[in-house]
């Protein structure tokens, strides 16, 4: 759409997932989670399609995704003793999966009596983008250097404030080393701190190292992180 950062959703699928999957209204109904009827099972998109050559040469966001989930492993040369293979598809809601209740969805792909799952996927929308008003969940936010990153953080932060089930927020005896992090008009970096013993509060984030792991401590860099930690990826 003009102005928006967000692609436009048929330059991402083929023609054929765009007239008999993305393009429809069973798509739709599944995607806003709407209901059957009052009271009963959200809807769920079923149809039949084949498995060709040509998916594993697609660059068709749907087709990714369905022979990524029925054949991830088959080889080049014996892709095309799959070739028109029937395949049936079912996309659907997935119920019950905090913190994704709302957007958690499974794709599965049958072919004779074998049966393939994937799941859950997580539904997501950037801000931008005309869907945003029905699907609350946001894209990954991979540079954490930008404000929104630290607004993100912020209110998680409040959020688990509120969670019943949450540890009270109160000072407790931290780990042996955490990162103390200042005020944004602090002329003192990130660093990493020892506690000694000392009683505060604290954040526990979950990470993925990726592909090629990188500021990973140890005994050879100990020192020079707690005087200043490599935020800036150097």
């Amino acid at each position: 759409m003009s102005g928006s950062s967000t692609p436009d959703p048929r330059s991402l699928v083929c023609d054929s997932c765009w007239t008999n999957v993305i393009n429809t209204q069973a798509y739709e109904d599944v995607c806003l989670r709407r209901r059957i009827g009052p009271g009963e099972e959200y809807f769920a998109f079923k149809y039949e399609s084949t498995l060709t050559p040509n998916m594993w040469h697609e660059s068709c966001s749907w087709c990714q995704i369905v022979r990524s989930i029925r054949s991830p492993w088959i080889a080049a040369s014996k892709r095309k003793a799959y070739a028109d293979e029937p395949i049936s598809v079912r996309f659907a809601p997935i119920i019950g999966y905090p913190p994704y209740e709302e957007t958690a969805y499974t794709v599965d792909v049958r072919s004779g009596f074998c049966y393939w799952s994937a799941g859950p996927l997580v539904l997501s929308a950037a801000a931008d983008d005309l869907a945003a008003g029905h699907i609350s969940t946001r894209p990954i936010q991979r540079n954490v250097s930008v404000e929104t990153t630290a607004t993100q953080l912020g209110s998680w932060l409040r959020d688990c404030e509120q969670h019943e089930l949450c540890s009270i927020q109160a000072d407790v005896k931290l780990p042996t080393r955490v990162i103390e992090l200042n005020p944004r008009d602090s002329s003192v970096p990130p660093r990493l701190i020892t506690t000694a013993g000392r009683r505060g509060r604290y954040a526990t984030l979950s990470y993925c190292w990726g592909p090629r792991p990188h500021g990973l401590l140890s005994t050879s860099n100990l020192n020079e992180y707690m005087q200043r930690l490599p935020v800036d990826g150097t």
